[in-house]
């Protein structure tokens, strides 16, 4: 079971466009809709360029000024937020397999053992520290390397390739470990000017007195690959958060100090957002961000 709120970010779009064309009057220029794919494994956006999403001689669609794009998170339904800079941590994972040689776990001396690397076995089988019957061939673990810039990111990475490696040759690997990079991320920064311009017209709607709008959003550790479709074209993007909690439940939560236990986060089972009030939401905030630049008023001047 997968509960991210794909489905909510869709039905949003959706609605999104129908206010749109009722409202055309009320604004110019285009507007383009992309429903990307695949956003969980990372492959999506990219996917997407490298077929041709913006080639006058393929898809050709129109390029974008700006992209934006929005995310559902755990918080109290009816808030959203932004803010500049980082707004969601990149994410690069790497499938390792170690390899040993494996076989009966009373002849230790004759081993290799893959999954023991901090502890190693070179004893004779008198020596009680011998657990288990049986050492394998090959151990593969998963990494997951997280960071909210660029420069730690591919510090973190070579410095995870390193000590992979120093480990295995340490523990008299028969074999270099193998390493497959399964998913990798950008870090999604939102464009200063385009926050900026976005954040006050969330902020003259979205009722400040009530802090339903939070102009400094903590920095999301999930990671998105949006963005991509904005820097494959060199254009700003800005992701937006909002909430999707029932505000009695998580307001509950809140003054118990109970968050972490009784709010269920994406990718729970018991994940369950509020529908109509995350919508509404959802809907008011990509329509605000576009019209803070296609709403006549704004073309014209």
């Amino acid at each position: 079971m997968h509960t991210c709120g794909h489905d909510m970010h869709i039905t949003c779009l959706l609605a999104y466009a129908e206010l749109m064309v009722s409202a055309r009057a009320q604004w110019q220029s285009t507007i383009v809709l992309v429903f990307q794919p695949a956003e969980e494994r990372g492959t999506g956006a990219q996917s997407m360029v490298d077929d041709g999403l913006y080639d006058p001689n393929k898809h050709n669609i129109p390029i974008p000024d700006i992209v934006f794009s929005g995310h559902i998170v755990p918080a109290r339904a009816g808030v959203i937020g932004i803010r500049p800079g980082t707004m969601a941590s990149s994410c690069d994972n790497l499938r390792v397999t170690f390899h040993g040689r494996g076989g009966h776990a009373s002849m230790p001396e004759r081993l290799v053992d893959p999954i023991v690397h901090g502890i190693q076995r070179h004893h004779e089988a008198a020596n009680p520290c011998v657990p288990g019957n049986t050492s394998y061939d090959d151990a593969t673990i998963t990494l997951d390397i997280r960071a909210n810039d660029e420069i730690t990111r591919q510090k973190l990475y070579k410095g995870a390739l390193r000590i992979v490696k120093a480990e295995s040759a340490a523990s008299n690997a028969v074999a270099e470990p193998t390493i497959v990079s399964t998913r990798s991320f950008p870090v999604t920064v939102n464009d200063a000017l385009t926050t900026e311009r976005v954040g006050q017209v969330f902020h003259d709607h979205f009722s400040p007195s009530d802090k339903s709008y939070d102009a400094n959003y903590p920095r999301l550790s999930f990671s998105e690959d949006f963005c991509i479709l904005a820097s494959a074209i060199e254009r700003p993007a800005l992701l937006f958060a909002y909430g999707c909690t029932k505000p009695e439940k998580f307001d509950t939560a809140q003054k118990e100090g109970t968050l972490a236990e009784n709010i269920p986060g994406n990718h729970s089972s018991l994940f369950a957002p509020q529908i109509f009030s995350t919508m509404q939401i959802g809907i008011d905030a990509y329509a605000l961000s576009a019209l803070a630049w296609l709403a006549k008023d704004k073309v014209e001047s």
